[in-house]
């Protein structure tokens, strides 16, 4: 039983794209995934955001790849609201990620795999949740301490003003010095 607002939910926040997906049998037919993802729905991504405003556009297709992996390629381009670490101020950070997994069921052996790629083991089910999918590329490509690009933050503008020059208290010394010789 399906409850229709849910369903009308879903469709705003996965437009074009289906909730799971099973690699092996998109490679087989040589279909993609093209569509946007609402940032609001990745939690886990969202923690490390100003805020969860924006979507994420995917394209990702799959293809037949050795010793019984899946290649799962594409890319994802987004703008995400992060909080720069030098003035704590929020500011507007384009992602372009390249997406290249190994999908492999569990009879297929890892370290057989010559690749510098992620694998992901798939379960019975051989479905993967595309928000989860998308949400993982996305933290990988977070910077560690995201700042302004060069130039654009308000905290390198900081100049300061000149403390009062102050009469050095020796100079008087100084000068006794200079006449005893």
């Amino acid at each position: 039983m399906t409850v229709p607002g849910r369903v009308d939910k879903l469709a705003r926040l996965m437009s074009g794209l289906p909730q799971y997906f099973e690699p092996i049998r998109l490679a087989e037919r040589g279909a993609a995934l093209v569509g946007d993802l609402v940032v609001s729905q990745m939690p886990r991504l969202r923690q490390s955001l100003h805020d969860d405003s924006g979507t994420v556009h995917v394209h990702i297709s799959c293809e037949p790849g050795e010793l019984g992996a899946v290649r799962i390629h594409g890319s994802l381009s987004t703008t995400l609201k992060v909080d720069c670490q030098r003035c704590l101020g929020a500011f507007d950070l384009p992602l372009n990620v390249s997406v290249d997994i190994r999908a492999m069921t569990g009879t297929g052996s890892v370290a057989d795999l010559d690749l510098d790629a992620d694998v992901l083991l798939l379960g019975e089910d051989k479905l993967v949740h595309v928000a989860s999918l998308i949400e993982d590329e996305l933290i990988l490509a977070l910077p560690l301490a995201p700042l302004h690009p060069d130039g654009q933050c308000p905290a390198t503008e900081y100049q300061g003003t000149k403390a009062p020059a102050h009469e050095n208290p020796f100079a008087a010394l100084k000068l006794l010095k200079l006449k005893k010789d």
